[in-house]
């Protein structure tokens, strides 16, 4: 099979900008339903010259996703590399990058080396509604992600051994959270296993209001196959001004199936400012039996 490339049409030194004013109905720039297609920002020298934005045709409309890869039919072989990836709109819903699915394989996915602003997306990119088995190869690798309210990257969705390796994660200016929500930099709520989760640098992640604060926040996962592996990950939290605040560099929650097989080595993980809350505060944090290896 053939890959469609798609790539700004711009001579050397110049930036393409793909802005699409969002309506009710359409909630993305770009949409992807079909297969072997590549989406390219880099035209030569390694730079990104394409920006990809979602906007609102008000501040109450949709504007959210900047490219969504809808897998509702199955996908294979999509990738999004070197953009600059930005939704607009505030409202709690969608994710500035967003891979959908259902019934139907979706796989072989990669967003690789793209600057990812949410600006205050609830999620920054978001893997979700996919349950079939064979839904391998989602790769999410060297991205520059910020700009979020409660999830840099959060994965849903039946994606067996997937990979999220090398991007760098923080939030940048006044504390973004929603008071009484959960922020996390990495958060897994799939039923796959061995996903891999491997040296990301999450840092600056800090709220106002009181709720829990993690670097990687794994609540779900599977009882046999490969293990779950998390490991050369850096990561530097640091409380803001409220009580009550939950800081956890790595939380193993509740949701995870008992036995479930887990792998976590050499990570590194800061917190920092003064830490009063009273359901604690912990580097390192498990929650339920399952087969941990450290």
């Amino acid at each position: 099979s053939r890959v469609a490339t798609i790539s700004a049409p711009r001579p050397s030194g110049f930036t393409a900008t793909t802005n699409v004013n969002c309506a009710v109905g359409q909630d993305w720039a770009i949409r992807i339903m079909a297969s072997y297609v590549s989406l390219d920002g880099v035209l030569s020298g390694g730079v990104s010259h394409w920006t990809i934005r979602a906007s609102p045709t008000d501040v109450t409309r949709p504007g959210r996703t900047a490219v969504r890869i809808d897998g509702s039919a199955g996908v294979t072989n999509v990738s999004v590399a070197s953009c600059y990836l930005e939704g607009v709109t505030s409202d709690g819903v969608a994710a500035t990058v967003y891979v959908t699915g259902g019934a139907a394989a979706v796989s072989n996915i990669s967003l690789s080396g793209n600057w990812i602003r949410g600006s205050l997306r609830d999620v920054a990119v978001a893997c979700e509604g996919v349950t079939h088995p064979g839904s391998t190869g989602l790769n999410i690798s060297g991205n520059d992600i910020t700009s979020f309210r409660r999830c840099g990257v959060r994965i849903t969705g039946t994606f067996p051994d997937a990979v999220v390796k090398e991007n760098t994660i923080y939030v940048t200016g006044s504390p973004p959270g929603v008071e009484g929500t959960t922020l996390n930099g990495i958060e897994i709520w799939s039923p796959a296993a061995g996903i891999t989760l491997e040296n990301n640098f999450i840092h600056d992640l800090t709220m106002d209001g009181p709720a829990a604060v993690s670097g990687i926040f794994v609540n779900t996962g599977s009882a046999t196959g490969n293990p779950l592996r998390i490991r050369t990950n850096r990561i530097s939290l640091y409380r803001g001004s409220a009580s009550g605040q939950r800081f956890e560099g790595i939380r193993l929650g509740l949701g995870m199936p008992a036995g479930a097989p887990v792998e976590v080595d050499y990570n590194t993980v800061v917190l920092a400012g003064s830490h009063t809350s009273s359901t604690g505060t912990a580097a390192f944090r498990v929650e339920n039996a399952i087969a941990l290896r450290l």
